[in-house]
């Protein structure tokens, strides 16, 4: 079974979800769900050319203790850095420890 050690959990990190406005135009919000300590580990990256403007893309790798209600639909906020979650969160080895994820944060280059 393959424990986190605490000393990589250095990272706060709070999963936001998606919430739509009531009030007939539908404005796409994100609220805080939930927060855990995690370790983000930088990937790779790449730069393509979307109408005339330049977009860097870099992934990462987040690992930190298990949890059933991380998702994909989920996005992950860390100090003024928002990341995609990349399919669904892993759960690693099947043994309800450590929660495996891969994201993407998207800039202007």
């Amino acid at each position: 079974m393959k424990q986190l050690p605490a000393g990589l959990l250095r990272n706060r990190i709070t999963f936001q979800k998606q919430v739509i406005s009531e009030d007939g135009y539908n404005v796409i919000t994100w609220k805080d769900d939930f927060s855990k300590w995690a370790s983000i580990e930088t990937g790779t990256s790449n730069e393509t050319e979307l109408s005339g403007r330049v977009l860097g893309e870099i992934t990462y790798t987040i690992k930190c203790h298990f949890s059933q209600k991380i998702t994909a639909k989920h996005r992950i906020k860390h100090k003024n850095t928002y990341y995609e979650i990349v399919g669904e969160p892993v759960n690693l080895d099947f043994a309800n420890t450590v929660t495996l994820i891969q994201a993407r944060e998207i800039t202007d280059a």
